[in-house]
């Protein structure tokens, strides 16, 4: 029988040093806990060393990003003429070359393989660095997946910026399982649904600049293009952590499908505990929760629906 070509949680790809794989250039790893003992739960971890991947050995000499006039280039420390920048772009290629696809990347803080921002570059001379590049393997990545979410993974121990790449990750994974299944005008419609609110929060002119490609799905005389529009426009408007504000905006509209529905306190309750949470007296995952409780008191078919509202992710 063949393999499914899904998978039910997001398969995420991660440097293995992060999940305590000695494949460091010493020899050592970089295991980061939470990564390996609570989102583990979350996703399934597809962990991959571009530099071991390339053919450099464990322990190895080390490489670092090096400036050569307009070029930057990532080359062993002592020895400039080993230049490992195609092979690591090349490696970048073959990690998404997968039977299930990525829903994002996790990636080492720093290496000049797989650091996202900042990672040390020097001059020709190999002195006076300044943290203003990308890793060989993170640019790559990122230049050949626009859509894929990437995170280093301190950005992961803020919980602004976790739930911020958990959303996009089961997101672009649900879009992954639809356009595996052979996507439909109505699945477009439904995915958009889904993600009402989460898009409201991050840009809600996005959102209306969504809907009528939403609406011309079942008219367009080529759906893929269309979706494929539709998807590079809602990654783009989610690549950015929504402010405290625009969530307030989100979760008082979710609110007001209660309106009628729960008593004058409870009322009361919601309001405080959102304002709350925009003046940054609360976290977000609390005025969740309250509208899940009362969700789950007074059912509403179109908030049951919201990936907004996943517990996930606030784990």
């Amino acid at each position: 029988m063949t393999a499914p070509a899904t998978s039910a949680r997001p398969r995420i790809g991660i440097s293995s040093c992060l999940l305590g794989r000695p494949v460091r250039h010493d020899g050592g790893h970089k295991r980061d806990a939470y990564l390996c003992e609570v989102l583990g739960s979350v996703f399934e971890w597809v962990p991959g060393c571009p530099e071991t991947a390339i053919g450099l050995g464990i322990p190895r000499k080390p490489i670092h990003l090096r400036r050569f006039g307009e070029r930057i280039r990532v080359v062993e420390v002592d020895d400039p003429a080993h230049d490992v920048t195609d092979a690591l772009a090349d490696e970048a290629a073959r990690s998404l070359q997968t039977v299930v696809p990525l829903a994002g990347y996790v990636l080492k803080q720093g290496s000049p393989s797989c650091g996202l921002h900042g990672v040390r570059v020097h001059d020709r001379e190999g002195t006076h660095p300044a943290r203003e590049g990308r890793g060989g393997f993170a640019a790559e990545l990122a230049r050949l997946a626009p859509l894929l979410p990437l995170a280093e993974e301190t950005q992961l121990h803020d919980p602004r910026q976790r739930q911020h790449f958990i959303w996009r990750a089961l997101a672009y994974h649900r879009w992954q399982q639809l356009a595996e299944d052979g996507m439909r005008p109505r699945d477009l419609v439904d995915f958009h649904t889904r993600h009402k609110y989460l898009l409201m929060a991050h840009d809600q002119e996005a959102y209306r600049r969504l809907g009528p490609l939403v609406s011309q799905a079942g008219n367009s005389g080529s759906f893929k293009e269309l979706s494929n529009n539709y998807i590079a426009l809602f990654m783009s408007t989610m690549r950015n952590v929504a402010s405290p504000g625009q969530h307030a905006n989100a979760l008082q509209h979710m609110a007001g499908y209660f309106s009628d529905s729960i008593e004058a306190h409870d009322r009361t309750e919601l309001g405080e505990a959102i304002e709350a949470y925009r003046l940054a007296q609360l976290p977000l995952a609390m005025p969740v929760a309250l509208l899940r409780h009362h969700l789950r008191r007074h059912p509403q078919t179109h908030l049951e629906q919201q990936l907004y509202l996943d517990p996930t992710a606030f784990i």
